[in-house]
């Protein structure tokens, strides 16, 4: 996974923000990858049963497509200081926070398929490996999906 944040050949993430991005053992992979894998069924859909709500966004690859899906995550309504579960596989998966995704999206996103998650499971981002990417949550979009948390503020 380190290779995604520190080879030149991809974005070298400053250090400060690199110590942000905790790499979870294979058993702890594991768990998150069997939760989250019946929350979406093969067809690159959420599960209903799960979520009430979804909102999807295809990505542009353009500067102009990337700003835009930094937007869109941010609309989330996350706070930034969020700690969530990043899933690549079942062998690969990470801690950081909501504020590294947003900033960091195309990095944590080589167009395989990529889970974000939190503790609650109340809500799910699924980055599917054709461009498009679907969040799912059982509260409406007015209402702050993690309660008693103040919504993030603050440049990306």
């Amino acid at each position: 996974m380190k290779w995604r944040f520190t080879e030149e050949k991809y974005n070298i993430l400053p250090a400060h923000h690199l110590e942000q991005i905790q790499p979870l053992d294979k058993p702890a992979s594991r768990l998150i990858s069997d939760v989250t894998d019946k929350m979406f069924s093969l067809r690159y859909q959420l599960n209903s049963d799960y979520f009430k709500y979804s909102e999807g966004y295809h990505v542009s690859e353009t500067m102009e497509g990337e700003q835009l899906v930094k937007k869109w995550l941010y609309q989330r309504g996350l706070p930034f200081d969020h700690e969530v579960y990043v899933s690549w596989d079942s062998n690969t998966a990470a801690i950081t926070t909501w504020k590294m995704i947003v900033k960091y999206w195309t990095d944590f996103d080589y167009g395989d398929d990529l889970v974000v998650v939190d503790k609650s499971l109340n809500w799910i981002l699924v980055f599917f490996h054709y461009d498009y990417i679907q969040f799912g949550t059982n509260k409406e979009r007015k209402e702050q999906i993690c309660e008693n948390e103040p919504v993030g503020t603050g440049s990306i």
